[in-house]
This record gives structure tokens, sequence and C-alpha cells, in this order.
């Protein structure tokens, strides 16, 4: 958090002045120079969208890649925290991210051979050489530097990596195998007609004009249509099917934002419905499952809202990766 003084600005509504939680800790000793009365406090949204965005990618390079470089999504997570706490610095040596790495892989590295600081830089320097994606830049060359090189964390491919991999889930649980295999293709191809875009991916040519029309249907591809003569005959028109990739990600939003209102509509809805046995769940002086009926669906409603309660989460970190990244 940031605290702003608002000298001179509007005063605190009354309800929050006569909050004797807030009076109390703002009358501690400690607090009465760091806290004013009249002070504004705002939420650094920005350092959290950074911190979730680096345990995000982290944990990203940690499933592509950690067979190949040990802990490599720590260090990937250490990098870009140091880079949210030090804005100005984009580019880092193995010495500045080590207090931000987690103290197992502090002791794993400082037990090999060499120390810390050489273990590190050789790890960053194996990360470099990985381009799928691309993971780390190495700004100077690691050998013979007294800091053990200078590194960057390639921050927008590993983004845009994890929003294309969300996309073809997203498309894979919506509209099968085939339509993502198909709309993967087209992405790479660029406008192509149906008929080579069906060799390329395996598919029949008839399923695939109409996976490509209830794709269309669906505002995830674009049509065009290209007239070889002056007169309009649609016998020798060229159709072309293409990718907007901006479209493609504002109407994926649009789809997760209505299965995300959706899932919160049925959780209400189940809570109206199980709103008995959460109050006598709430009652002390009364026994829930005092009969083996009682217990059973108690049990069943329970677990109806953790499931959607994990799959809310699940959908709230899809469009964190969709928007805030």
């Amino acid at each position: 958090p940031l605290n702003e003084n608002a000298k001179g600005g509007p005063p605190l509504p009354a309800t929050l002045l006569d909050d004797p939680a807030i009076v109390s800790m703002i009358s501690l000793a400690p607090y009465k120079t760091t806290l004013p009365r009249n002070a504004i406090w705002r939420v650094n949204w920005q350092l959290i969208t950074n911190s979730l965005r680096a345990f995000c990618l982290g944990r990203l390079v940690a499933e592509r890649y950690g067979h190949r470089v040990v802990s490599a999504g720590s260090i990937v997570s250490a990098a870009l925290k140091f880079q949210t706490y030090n804005p100005s610095e984009q580019v880092f040596s193995p010495q500045d991210i080590v207090s931000y790495l987690p103290k197992p892989v502090q002791q794993a590295l400082e037990k090999k051979h060499g120390g810390l600081n050489s273990n590190l830089s050789k790890s960053l320097v194996d990360l470099s050489l990985l381009d799928y994606p691309c993971v780390v830049e190495e700004i100077e060359e690691a050998k013979g530097h007294p800091d053990g090189g200078k590194f960057s964390i390639s921050t927008f491919k590993l983004v845009k990596h994890l929003r294309d991999r969300t996309i073809h889930q997203f498309l894979f649980d919506c509209h099968g195998d085939v339509a993502a295999r198909i709309m993967s293709v087209l992405r790479v191809q660029g406008a192509c007609e149906a008929e080579p875009l069906a060799e390329a991916a395996m598919v029949p040519a008839k399923d695939t004009r109409e996976i490509l029309h209830r794709l269309y249907r669906g505002n995830l591809v674009q049509l065009m249509t290209l007239q070889q003569g002056k007169q309009h005959n649609p016998a020798t028109m060229i159709f072309l099917w293409s990718v907007d990739n901006k479209q493609l990600l504002r109407s994926s939003r649009d789809k997760v934002c209505k299965a995300m209102t959706n899932m919160r509509l049925r959780r209400q809805h189940e809570s109206e419905i199980g709103k008995a046995w959460i109050e006598r769940a709430t009652d002390q002086d009364v026994d829930e499952n005092e009969h083996e009926d009682d217990k059973v669906r108690y049990n069943k409603f329970c677990q109806g809202l953790e499931r959607l309660d994990h799959a809310m989460m699940q959908i709230d970190e899809t469009l964190m990766v969709l928007f805030d990244f």
C-alpha cells in the first residue's frame, strides 16, 4: 500500500472516524507519526499484479524447462520480483536476485561446486539458450564478467506464450481438439482457403469448412471474399479465412467473463437452496447432522459449493492472464 497525505482534502466519513478499532490503532504511540488522521490510503495494484505475474510465469517456466534447468521457475520468479520492486532496473546480475530466491534454492546452489553466484549465473546462461518460449536474454556475456554477466527476462514473450496456451485450451474446451488444431494452423499460416488449411491440419475438407463456419459464428475467425471477375459469381469467388489476434483475444475474454457470471449465479442459487443447512451449521445450539440423511445431504451440498469455488478460482486466474498480464 501507498500512503498519500491529503492535506486540505475532504474529511474522512464519520463512520470511519468513530470506528473504535481504527481510533485505537491510530492512537497507539508507534503509529502516531506514520498514520496522519486525514491520510488517504490506496492499494498498489500494479505491484500486486506484477507479483502474481512473476508467480505464474515462474510456474510456466518450471513446467516447460524444469527438467532441463534445476529451479528454473524459482530463478525466473526471483528475477521478475526484482524488476517489480526496481522498475528502472530491467537488466540484472545474478547477485541482484539472490535475496528474492527461496531459501532452499539458495542453499542448493551454495552446496554445488563454484558457489552461489557462479551456479546461478550458469543457470541463467542455460535458460538463455532456450527459445520456445524465450526466457532469458544474455545482455553481457557471463564468461569473464566480474558480476557473472548481465541478463534480462523476456517478459513479453513469456506472457504471449502463456496467453496463446490459455486461448488454445479455451478453444479445446469449447469447440474440441480438431477446432483448436485448425485455429493453431490458421494463426501460423495466415489467410488461406479451406482446402489447404484442411490439408495442413490433417482434417477432411468438409469437416474443416463446418468447423470454420462454427468459429465464424462465434466471432473467432474472419472471412474475406475475393471476386475474380466483374460479375458476382459465387462459383468463381475465393474465400480466405484468417484470424485477428486482437479479436480472438476479445472474444475469448467475453466468453470467459460470461462463464464467470454463470458460475456466480449458480453458486448464489445453490446457497439459496441450502440456506437452511448453512444456518443450522452456524448455530451453536443445533446439530446439523443429527440424522444420517441430513449428514449425507449436507456433505454433498458442501462439496458442491467447494467445486464451484474451485472452478471460479480457475476462471479468475484465466481472466487474470487474459486481462491483467
